[in-house]
């Protein structure tokens, strides 16, 4: 799930935000309290989008958080 940045990408993340704005930006779109752990163990997991610039660093653009807060909001259902 992760994105290299690429000068093709850049220019989606002019707004760039790092985990700890991810996180404090879910929380108060969906008024919940995930925490940087939450956030980093779903990452761990490729549970959520990212990319991830050649240093190694993770970013969200905005619009990519909207789609892991509707994601959130609509889950996809169980298979049983």
């Amino acid at each position: 799930m992760s994105t290299t940045v690429t000068s093709a990408t850049e220019s989606v993340l002019r707004k760039r935000y790092d985990m700890r704005d991810a996180v404090q930006y879910i929380n108060e779109k969906l008024k919940v309290g995930i925490t940087e752990r939450t956030f980093r163990h779903w990452l761990d997991r490729e549970a959520i989008p990212f990319y991830r610039v050649p240093g190694g660093r993770y970013f969200w653009s905005q619009d990519l958080l909207d789609r892991i807060i509707e994601s959130m909001q609509h889950p996809a259902p169980r298979e049983t």
